[in-house]
């Protein structure tokens, strides 16, 4: 049996505090860190993503934003071309990074660093985390959300990017 992930816990400054196990740090809501990376194509799509049931938080709901839980050990930009592998098969992109922010909603207390590639390639769910993904056109964003349950830090990742203005130029 293999050891339980560990996850880094920081304060409200994104401070390291200690290193948990990954089922305490979602039991007891604590503040960790998260990458967010939005994909999007050539002709300014956005790639959404279908969690798989068998995700420890919102399982089932759809993410516009590919990322995760930064492991102890690792830096944000370690994770994050991890999780663009793991998630969507993709690997030799260089992610942009945008910006930080802070949430704290219903099982999601974060610090998370949200990235931006560019990508026409293929794409191939390796992990299981993902049971499928789709680009839309992020004009139909805002439709595509009321009618879908959406993860509340993809969500606000999207929307924050498509307000301060899409940084693909």
């Amino acid at each position: 049996m293999s050891q339980e992930e560990q996850v880094i816990i920081v304060d409200e400054q994104n401070q390291e505090l200690e290193v948990v196990p990954r089922s305490v740090m979602r039991r007891d809501v604590l503040l960790h860190r998260a990458t967010y990376v939005i994909v999007e194509n050539s002709k300014g799509e956005i790639l959404i993503q279908k969690r798989s049931m068998s995700k420890d938080v919102y399982p089932g709901y759809y993410d516009p934003t590919t990322g995760g839980v930064v492991k102890a050990g690792e830096t944000y930009e370690e994770n994050v071309v991890r999780e663009i592998y793991e998630e969507i098969g993709v690997t030799g992109v260089d992610p942009k990074m945008l910006f930080d922010f802070r949430m704290n909603a219903p099982y999601c207390n974060v610090w998370g660093r949200v990235y931006w590639i560019q990508y026409d390639g293929p794409i191939e769910l390796v992990d299981g985390e993902v049971d499928e993904c789709f680009f839309i056109p992020f004009g139909v964003y805002e439709g595509f959300v009321n009618d879908h349950e959406v993860m509340p830090d993809g969500d606000y990742v999207l929307k924050r990017y498509f307000k301060e203005g899409r940084k693909n130029d």
